[in-house]
């Protein structure tokens, strides 16, 4: 019976007591309590270290929703491992000078130190159930931030950034880089855009470490990358849905290459202007490719890199592969495979570098033929 109190209590205690923190790099002060809007902090790392789980850490953009830039790399460490205590999410969140928080792209901005060996990375997630939403993850040109993201913390799991950017690193704007044994688990990308990543001549957009854990991407924008603008983890499935993956000069969409233990779906994506549109590196056993424009890109629309094995592609149908440079796909003597494909024009709204609009309006679009509805609802562009 005492025990089940004490249960009780602690569980009480754990709701109560959840916390909302403050930063503000412009009025705020580390020696100030940083629990309220009055009384900030000034660095992202002294809110980092004071939050616990189901804790919330509001940026504040400010008063009239000018974006504010925070100069310091962040480590999220070992103490943050919300998963010790419950799954309940962490929150790290911009909010106005009202503590409003955004819900549109109003970004707070997190950029690193003046060199790659005074800051590696814009924040090193250590940690598990952490909800980063509305920050930009600069890296600040070439030569500055690695990473505007580092994963590097074995089985992190619950980690989500919704309307967040990762721009500008001379690396990856994020990358997991985690142990085969223990791969990440529940990541989510939502809303979010990586471009501009890869200055130093490798990297890219969002990438893992070969297979290592599954992450969603919905309704992300990926492009202008020097490498891959989406990778993914293929170790317990993943899903790419809804996504604009455009000129960068690697693959767009990327599977990485361990057989899959998990379902893999690539779904209503527009790949267009990449080296390849879709690479599988290994068959992987389990996977649909469906409602997915492959068009513009220099090699191929879909690049299983000569596999003898077609059964595997048996989920990959009602698809448009359009102007790739070599072929719709490296196999089958080009011919995609499964039902419902077209090779026409999809006709989208802007091309135009810069000025990119994945929707489609025309009645001609081949996009109609083949029951693709209008896939991209968001607008592209930089």
């Amino acid at each position: 019976m005492n025990k089940k109190i004490l249960l009780f209590a602690l569980l009480f205690c754990s709701v109560i007591f959840s916390e909302t923190w403050y930063v503000n790099p412009v009025t705020g002060d580390d020696d100030n309590d940083g629990i309220a809007l009055i009384t900030p902090f000034k660095t992202v790392q002294v809110g980092l270290d004071s939050v616990n789980a189901a804790d919330t850490l509001l940026l504040v953009v400010g008063a009239n929703g000018d974006t504010i830039t925070a100069t310091d790399s962040c480590d999220m460490n070992g103490g943050l491992h919300a998963s010790a205590v419950s799954s309940t999410p962490i929150y790290v969140l911009a909010c106005n000078g009202s503590g409003t928080v955004y819900t549109d792209t109003t970004n707070f901005i997190i950029t690193t130190k003046s060199t790659l060996a005074e800051g590696l990375f814009g924040i090193l997630v250590a940690a598990d159930y952490i909800v980063f939403q509305n920050i930009t993850f600069d890296g600040g040109g070439v030569g500055k931030s690695e990473y505007g993201v580092l994963c590097q913390a074995d089985g992190a799991e619950g980690i989500k950034f919704k309307r967040c950017r990762f721009i500008n690193n001379d690396n990856h704007g994020v990358f997991y880089r985690v142990s085969a044994a223990t791969p990440l688990t529940k990541w989510l990308f939502y809303l979010c855009e990586a471009y501009g990543n890869g200055l130093g001549g490798a990297g890219g957009g969002i990438v893992p470490t070969a297979a290592r854990g599954n992450a969603d991407f919905i309704g992300c924008n990926a492009h202008d990358n020097v490498g891959v603008g989406i990778g993914l983890g293929s170790s317990y499935g993943s899903n790419a849905l809804f996504n604009n993956v455009y000129d960068n000069d690697s693959v767009g969409i990327w599977v990485s290459n361990l057989a899959s233990l998990g379902h893999i779906n690539i779904i209503g994506n527009v790949c267009y202007g990449n080296n390849d549109g879709i690479r599988l590196i290994q068959n992987q056993a389990r996977i649909t490719i469906l409602n997915n424009v492959m068009a513009a890109n220099t090699r191929y629309g879909l690049h299983t890199l000569n596999t003898t094995d077609l059964d595997y592609l048996n989920g990959v149908s009602y698809n448009c592969y359009y102007n790739n440079g070599t072929a719709a796909i490296d196999v089958n003597s080009g011919t995609p495979p499964g039902e419902g494909n077209v090779t026409g024009d999809p006709k989208f709204t802007s091309v135009v570098d810069g000025s990119e609009d994945f929707s489609f309006s025309d009645t001609t679009s081949s996009l109609y033929k083949t029951g693709l509805r209008n896939i991209m609802y968001i607008k592209s562009g930089k």
